[in-house]
């Protein structure tokens, strides 16, 4: 059995990308180029969900960035989409888990890095101790530049692989 490969977009949602500063805006461009890129496999795009002012399912915060939603549509591959009500999604590691044998490695992109990220990350290297799981270091954010550095390094300290 062929091996395939997962991308995991993580709250590349408008009210999140709407409130980044212009430097970090870059991110939505980085994300789009993994998600284009003829090498990956798989996507899933995890959406933080909430009921409160932020992230309210079916509002135009809660939406996928229109360049992530287009990119997505036309990249031909699988894609699923799961919202999260928490930092780390259950869910994702849940469905990851049941098709486990044929997944060959794990990229995590998206925001924040210093929080989804870093909780996701460390939930799928839990569950799959022995896979290569990577963060694209270019295609995340923090909530501040310093963040997202020691970020980089502790994730780096439990094993998963900063590119």
């Amino acid at each position: 059995m062929d091996k395939t490969s997962v991308l995991v977009v993580i709250n590349m949602q408008n009210d999140y990308v709407e409130g980044l500063d212009d430097k970090s805006k870059k991110v939505v461009n980085e994300v789009v180029n993994e998600i284009k890129k003829n090498d990956l496999g798989d996507i899933y795009v995890v959406r933080d969900t909430r009921d409160e002012k932020f992230c309210v399912e079916g509002t135009e915060g809660w939406n996928l960035s229109r360049k992530i939603l287009s990119s997505v549509a036309t990249c031909g591959h699988f894609v699923r989409f799961i919202c999260s009500r928490t930092l780390g999604c259950e869910q994702l590691v849940s469905e990851l888990k049941d098709r486990e044998e044929s997944i060959g490695y794990i990229v995590l992109t998206g925001l924040y890095s210093d929080k989804h990220i870093l909780a996701n990350s460390l939930m799928l290297k839990t569950a799959f101790p022995e896979l290569n799981i990577y963060v694209k270091k270019d295609s995340c954010v923090g909530t501040s530049p310093e963040m997202h550095e020691m970020t980089m390094k502790i994730m780096t300290g439990c094993g998963i692989e900063v590119i």
